[in-house]
């Protein structure tokens, strides 16, 4: 696993955010926080992210 710096980081999502023609990304990243952790998310992909009382959850559909 690769290690880029916050600058690299947020020049290669502004890209992937304007090439992207159809579906969504999601960025998954490491933060100086609790959960150690950030998200970021474009466009339409089959997770949610939902904040529960301060911690961040990336919630998949049910499968059968």
């Amino acid at each position: 696993m690769g290690k880029v710096n916050a600058m690299v980081r947020d020049r290669l999502w502004e890209k992937v955010v304007k090439k992207k023609r159809s579906g969504g990304c999601l960025l998954v990243y490491p933060a100086n926080n609790e959960q150690g952790f950030l998200v970021r998310s474009t466009g339409k992909t089959d997770r949610t992210i939902v904040d529960y009382e301060g911690l961040t959850l990336v919630l998949r559909p049910k499968t059968s």
